[in-house]
């Protein structure tokens, strides 16, 4: 699975792209909503997706998972490389170790953003509400 979230003045979105064993692909596009002066960043609104995206993973039955992202701080919070600094972040990451739980293998794994191309896509039209 790769995916990614961004946030623009525009809006925020987020793009997961889940290939299956016999590389079929599942495209998934979210809009994200946040309040008024609520705290947004491009990492939240990777987590925001990552949580969805393991969500539907979940929902179609997946047990064992890879996940790709070009989020390379969210990654190493997510493995635990790095401590997040503020409960923002930290409340994320106890989400994605809670979900960690429904799956029998769940790997994440930084990958160059050119290599992340067709999420970061996906991702792009979300957060512009485009179709």
């Amino acid at each position: 699975m790769y995916f990614d979230g961004a946030f623009a003045r525009q809006g925020a979105g987020a793009g997961t792209v889940l290939i299956s064993p016999t590389q079929d692909k599942l495209y998934y596009a979210v809009q994200l909503c946040f309040q008024r002066g609520e705290k947004v960043s491009n990492n939240i609104a990777g987590y925001e997706r990552l949580m969805a995206s393991l969500k539907a993973a979940v929902a179609l039955g997946v047990k064992r998972l890879t996940i790709k992202g070009d989020l390379q701080l969210l990654v190493n919070f997510s493995n635990k490389v790095y401590e997040p600094r503020d409960k923002h972040m930290e409340a994320y990451l106890v989400e994605v170790h809670k979900m960690e739980k429904q799956f029998l293998g769940l790997e994440l794994q930084h990958v160059p953003r050119r290599t992340n191309k067709e999420a970061d896509d996906i991702t792009t039209r979300a957060s512009k509400r485009l179709p």
